[in-house]
């Protein structure tokens, strides 16, 4: 099988609410992870960071948004973001004169299935509820740092 990524997008929304699901599937050589991406209206983080392959090279991709006072920040790869740090359940994100640390500080991992070799055979742990860390800088301005017990994260980078 080739490489591939397949992802759909589920929004529900109310007069004064909005939530968006994104599900995708991703194949990277003998690699195949998924992932969920949440979106919400108010203080929404969402980072994705994996291994794209293009040919016989491949990259590693990042894409950011955070939703802050009424404001939107995008960290991307095709912005010129890069990973500082990627280890230990802690990613690190780059881009100018704006940094995002993302920690994980408490798994409460489930086990789900995961396609491998076109049957459901894999398994992969994913978080839906945890504790993380996030931390938000401008230049030498901080613009958040807070930790929550609500976090979702799904880690499949070595510890």
């Amino acid at each position: 099988m080739r490489n591939y990524f397949c992802g759909w997008y589920f929004k529900c929304q109310s007069d004064d609410q909005t939530l968006a699901v994104i599900p995708a599937i991703h194949k990277s050589g003998k690699k195949k992870t998924c992932s969920i991406q949440i979106i919400t209206d108010d203080g929404a983080l969402m980072l994705s960071v994996a291994d794209i392959p293009m040919g016989v090279f491949h990259f590693t991709g990042i894409i950011a948004v955070i939703h802050w006072k009424g404001a939107e920040y995008r960290l991307a790869t095709y912005l010129g973001a890069g990973v500082v740090r990627l280890k230990d359940g802690e990613i690190i994100i780059r881009q100018g004169h704006m940094l995002l640390a993302v920690k994980l500080l408490e798994k409460h991992t489930n086990p789900l299935f995961a396609p491998i070799g076109g049957a459901m055979s894999r398994t992969v742990h994913e978080s839906a509820s945890c504790r993380a860390a996030y931390s938000f800088w401008i230049g030498h301005r901080r613009l958040f740092s807070f930790e929550t017990s609500r976090a979702s994260f799904e880690y499949e980078y070595p510890y």
